[in-house]
């Protein structure tokens, strides 16, 4: 019986987890990224599913941090797209920061077990130990920082274009980090109905 930590904001996703996984295993959840990362750093867990939109922090902070600190870390990213980006590319982002293994939203319960068993069995992939290849140069076998750090910039840049395009007022506003602080003023063009 593994120890979870399941890391969404949307409370739907955590029952909906929780009931796919607490037969066999224990289940602890966070309501966001930081939230998440506290209680990683405090409890052992055996594996970690986080969302990757989130409040606070953001999955592939998660993900960072954790492994990071925690180079044995299993972890499985799930997202459902969202801010403008496409689920496939949060994911694919998950993956280069240290993922093992991502899933799209919505996905079946039986494709969570499996993921969840695959992952415990599997061994984390470290970089290879080698006298003539440095491992920085080796683009298999570690996480690419720098891709890293940008996905928050174009979460971001993506959020602000698409706000623009459909509220073109100044006084259309998004403010604070996620969900909170959002001020719409202005109503949306026609969408092409």
């Amino acid at each position: 019986m593994a120890r979870i930590l399941i890391i969404d904001d949307e409370e739907i996703i955590r029952d909906y987890l929780r009931v796919i996984l607490e037969d066999n295993h224990i289940i602890h959840e966070a309501r966001d990224g930081g939230e998440g990362i506290d209680l990683y750093r405090k409890h052992f867990f055996d594996l970690v599913i986080t969302d990757i939109l989130m409040p606070a922090r953001d999955g592939i902070e998660v993900i960072v941090e954790i492994t990071d600190s925690f180079p044995d870390a299993r972890i499985i990213a799930i997202s459902g797209g969202g801010r403008g980006l496409e689920a496939s590319f949060n994911l694919e982002m998950a993956k280069k920061c240290g993922a093992m293994r991502v899933l799209k939203k919505p996905f079946f319960p039986e494709d969570m077990r499996i993921a969840v068993s695959d992952v415990l069995t599997q061994q984390r992939d470290m970089p290879p130990v080698s006298s003539s290849v440095s491992p920085a140069l080796d683009q298999n076998a570690i996480r690419l920082p720098h891709q890293c750090a940008q996905f928050t910039q174009k979460a971001l840049a993506s959020t602000s274009k698409f706000l623009h395009a459909i509220f073109p007022s100044s006084a259309a506003t998004a403010r604070g980090r996620g969900n909170e602080g959002k001020r719409i003023t202005s109503a949306p063009r026609n969408m092409g109905s």
